[in-house]
C-alpha cells in the first residue's frame, strides 16, 4: 500500500507537470497582442479514444460467513472494511459541440475495479503450536477481488473561455464482465504458529464468483487539458474520479455492503470531422483618433488638467472614518409563518456578486441589520473555513407546531444555499420551541411572543457575526483618471467586449462592457480610499477583450501602461471636538430584561479600546426599549452603563456611567429589531489630539 501510495504520487506529479508544461509552451508562442489570432474552429462533431490507469479504493462491510457458513463465529475484527487496488480503462469517446463553451459526450469502455480488501484479526479458536492445541494468533484475513466492467459515462463537458481547462460530469453506468474473488488468511504471529486444518500458516477458505448487480450505477467529474494538434486533431491529458452509488456485490449478509471509487488518470486523442477547418482572423483596421491606433495595441494615457500625460500622481489626503454598528444574528418572523418577512433584502444569484457594503445606507442601524441575509452570505463566501448554526425558534403561541422551528431555520439556508450557494455541509440546522434566552414579559406578553419566533444565527468564526464597518465614500472623488482607446476590429465578427483592468497585481474585471463597436475612449477613474497605499510606483494596464455571438474571444490587445505614483499617505479623519478626538459607539447589545452583553457582542469592545489610552474620558449612557415599568426600565439602564463600563477593560477617567431607561428611544419599538437595538449603551471616548496613541492599537 506504502508503495502504491508513493508510485501514484509521483505519476500524478508527473502527469500534471506535462501538463503545465505543455501550456506554458503554448502561452509562450502565442501572438502579440494585435496579432492575426487563427484557432480551430468548431466540428460537427469529433470522435476518439483513450486509456489509462486508475487507482482503486473499496469501502465495505464483509463479514467472513458471507463467503464461507462456517465462519459465522468469527470475532467483529475480522469483518472487511477497506482496500485499494490499480487497475486500467480503455475506449472510445463521441462528442457533439453545441459551442466552444458546452458538449455533449459519451463514452464507452473497458474498465477494472478490483484490489484487496484485509484485516487482521486475533483467532483463539484453530490456530495450534508445537506445545499448545490453541493460541491467539494474530491473522490477517484477505479478499482479493478481480472486477471488470463496460463502462459507459454520458456526460457534460464545459471549457470555459478563460480556462486552458475542460470540465466534465455525468452518471456512469457499469455493466460487469467478470468478477471473481480468492479469500483467505495467513497467521502472522506467533512464528511457528499454524491452522489447525492444515497445518500450515496459509488457508483459503473460499474462492469463486461474486454475484454483481446486473447494473451500477456511479458518478464521475473529471478536469483535463485539450491540447490542439491542428485544427481537427486533439490529445487530451484528464485526471477523473468516479465512485459507485450502490453495492457492486449482491451475495453479502444482511448489513453488508461493498462500494468502490476510482481515481484516474487518461490520455487520449480525438478527430474533429466536418465543420470549417478554421475561423477566419481577426482583422485590425486603423482609425485615426488622438491618439492614433496602427499598430494593435491598446493606447492609454492618464488625464491630468485635460492634457494626455504617461503618468499619474495621487496625493495623500484624509476620508471620513468607517462607522461601525452592532450585528444581531436574529430573523424575526411573522406568527405561524416560515417565510422570511420582505423587510428583509434580499438579492439573487445573478446580482450577489454586486452586494458591496458601501452601496447601504448610512447611518441607521436597522437599515444594516434589514442587509443580514446577504452580509451573513458573502462572508461565509469570503471565509471558506467558517461553519454556522441556525436554530429556529418559535413563541409560547406557537407551541401547537413543533415543527415550525425547524421549517423557519431550514427557509433561511436554503437562501444561503441557493442564492449564496454556501455548501450544505457548512450550515447545521436546529429547531426548538422557546429559544434558549427567551424573551418572557409580564406586562406584553405578544411582544415577547414575536421576539421568540426567530431564527437565531451562531458560528465557529468571529468574523461571520463581527459587527459591520461601513467605509463612507461621500469623500472618495477620483483621484485621477486612466483613459483607454480602445483598437478597432472587424464588426463583422464582434458581437460584445469588455476592459479588464490591472493596478499592480489586483485585477479589476469587467470595467466596462457593452455591445457591438466599442467607444472611441474609456475612462478609468481611480478612487482614493484608506487600503490604496501605494510605496512604490504601480503600473496601470487595461486589457480589451473582443467576443462573438458564442461569447468567445476573437482577439485580445493590452494597452500601454500607466504609472501610478502616490504622494503621502491616506489617512482616516475622526470627530474632533475642542482639540479633542470624540468617538461614539453603540456596538453592545442586551437581552430581554437583562444586563448581560450577548456573545455576539462580547467582542464589539475591540473596536471601542483600539481608540482608548490612559488620557481618553469615557462617558456610557444605558438604554432600554419600551416594555416594563418605567421605574424599573431605568434602573435596568444604569446597570448596563456599569456593566459595560468594566467590560471596555483599560484603566479609564469616566466622565459619567449613567441610565436613560426609556426616556430617549433609539428606535422605533414597533418590530422585535428595534427593540433589541435600544437594549444598549452608548460609549463616547473623549482622546486629546495630542495624546491619541491606542492603548490597544
Amino acid at each position: 500500500m506504502r508503495q502504491l501510495r508513493s508510485t501514484s504520487r509521483y505519476l500524478i506529479g508527473a502527469i500534471l507537470g506535462v501538463i503545465g508544461g505543455t501550456i506554458m509552451a503554448q502561452a509562450q508562442t502565442e501572438p502579440e497582442p494585435g496579432g492575426s489570432a487563427v484557432e480551430p474552429a468548431i466540428a460537427d462533431f469529433y470522435i476518439g479514444a483513450f486509456g489509462g490507469f486508475n487507482w482503486i479504493n473499496h469501502n465495505a462491510t464483509i463479514r467472513p460467513e458471507d463467503f464461507n457458513t462456517r465462519m459465522a463465529d468469527m470475532p467483529a475484527s475480522a469483518t472487511l472494511e477497506t482496500g485499494a487496488g490499480t487497475g486500467i480503462q480503455a475506449g472510445l469517446l463521441f462528442e457533439l459541440p453545441f459551442s466552444r463553451v458546452f458538449s455533449l459526450g459519451l463514452r464507452a469502455g473497458y474498465q477494472s475495479r478490483g484490489g484487496t480488501l484485509e484485516t487482521t484479526y486475533t483467532n483463539s479458536e484453530d490456530v495450534v503450536s508445537s506445545d499448545q492445541p490453541n493460541v491467539d494468533a494474530a491473522v490477517l484475513s484477505e479478499l482479493v477481488a478481480d472486477i471488470s466492467y463496460l463502462n459507459l459515462l454520458p456526460h457534460i463537458k464545459v471549457t470555459p473561455s478563460s480556462l486552458p481547462l475542460y470540465f466534465i460530469a455525468g452518471p456512469s453506468v457499469l455493466y460487469p464482465l467478470d468478477a471473481t474473488y480468492t479469500y483467505g488468511e495467513t497467521v502472522v504471529e506467533p512464528q511457528g504458529a499454524t491452522f489447525e486444518e492444515n497445518s500450515r500458516r496459509t488457508r483459503t477458505i473460499a474462492r469463486g464468483d461474486l454475484k454483481t448487480s446486473t447494473i451500477t450505477p456511479a458518478a464521475t467529474v473529471g478536469i483535463g487539458y485539450d491540447l490542439a494538434l491542428s485544427s481537427d486533431v486533439g490529445l487530451l491529458f484528464e485526471v477523473q474520479y468516479s465512485s459507485t452509488l450502490g453495492d457492486i456485490v449482491t451475495n453479502l449478509g444482511g448489513g453488508g455492503e461493498w462500494k468502490t471509487s476510482t481515481l484516474g488518470l487518461a490520455a487520449g486523442i480525438r478527430f474533429g470531422l466536418f465543420g470549417e477547418t478554421e475561423a477566419p482572423p481577426v482583422v485590425i483596421v486603423p482609425v485615426e483618433r488622438e491618439p492614433v491606433n496602427t499598430d494593435g495595441r491598446m493606447r492609454a494615457a492618464a488625464v491630468v488638467d485635460g492634457q494626455l500625460v504617461p503618468d499619474l500622481t495621487i496625493t495623500g489626503r484624509r476620508v471620513k472614518a468607517t462607522e461601525a454598528y452592532a450585528f444581531l444574528p436574529y430573523v424575526f418572523f411573522a406568527r405561524d409563518t416560515a417565510t422570511i418577512p420582505s423587510r428583509y433584502h434580499r438579492t439573487d444569484r445573478r446580482s450577489m456578486r454586486e452586494f458591496n457594503l458601501g452601496d447601504i445606507d448610512r447611518g441607521d442601524a436597522l437599515e444594516v441589520y434589514y442587509h443580514m441575509l446577504n452580509i451573513i452570505g458573502m462572508r461565509l463566501r469570503d471565509n471558506r473555513k467558517a461553519r454556522i448554526t441556525l436554530t429556529g425558534c418559535a413563541s409560547e403561541a406557537e407551541a401547537g407546531d413543533t415543527t415550525l422551528g425547524l421549517r423557519r431555520a431550514q427557509a433561511v439556508a436554503d437562501y444561503l444555499t441557493e442564492t449564496w450557494r454556501v455548501a450544505k455541509s457548512r450550515i447545521t440546522v436546529v429547531g426548538r420551541g422557546l429559544p434558549a434566552n427567551p424573551s418572557l414579559s409580564g406586562v406584553d406578553p405578544r411582544e415577547s411572543d414575536r421576539e421568540n419566533q426567530r431564527v437565531e444565527f451562531a458560528s465557529t468564526e468571529y468574523s461571520v457575526l463581527a459587527p459591520v464597518t461601513l467605509p463612507d465614500t461621500s469623500l472618495l472623488a477620483p483621484a485621477g483618471i486612466v483613459r483607454f482607446f480602445p483598437p478597432a476590429v472587424d464588426t463583422n465578427n464582434l458581437d460584445s467586449w469588455s476592459l479588464n483592468v490591472m493596478i499592480g497585481d489586483s485585477l479589476i474585471e469587467n470595467v466596462e462592457t457593452g455591445y457591438g463597436p466599442p467607444p472611441p475612449e474609456i475612462d478609468f477613474s481611480i478612487a482614493a480610499r484608506t487600503d490604496l497605499e501605494l510605496p512604490n510606483p504601480t503600473a496601470v494596464t487595461g486589457r480589451f477583450i473582443a467576443r462573438d455571438t458564442l461569447f468567445q474571444e476573437i482577439g485580445a490587445y493590452a494597452s500601454d501602461t500607466v504609472m501610478l505614483r502616490q504622494e503621502g499617505r491616506i489617512e482616516e479623519e475622526r470627530n474632533v471636538v475642542a482639540g479633542k478626538f470624540v468617538d461614539v459607539y453603540t456596538l453592545l447589545l442586551y437581552s430581554f430584561d437583562s444586563d448581560a452583553i450577548l456573545d455576539f457582542t462580547q467582542q464589539a469592545s475591540t473596536l471601542m479600546t483600539s481608540h482608548l489610552n490612559d488620557k481618553s474620558i469615557v462617558s456610557v449612557v444605558g438604554h432600554t426599549d419600551r416594555i416594563g415599568l418605567p421605574y424599573y426600565n431605568q434602573e435596568l439602564s444604569e446597570r448596563r452603563a456599569q456593566v459595560a463600563s468594566q467590560n471596555l477593560g483599560v484603566p479609564l477617567q469616566v466622565k459619567e456611567i449613567k441610565g436613560l431607561g426609556e426616556k430617549r428611544l433609539l428606535y422605533d419599538n414597533a418590530l422585535p429589531e428595534g427593540r433589541y437595538y435600544c437594549r444598549t449603551v452608548t460609549v463616547t471616548i473623549e482622546t486629546p489630539v495630542d495624546a491619541a496613541a491606542p492603548v490597544n492599537p
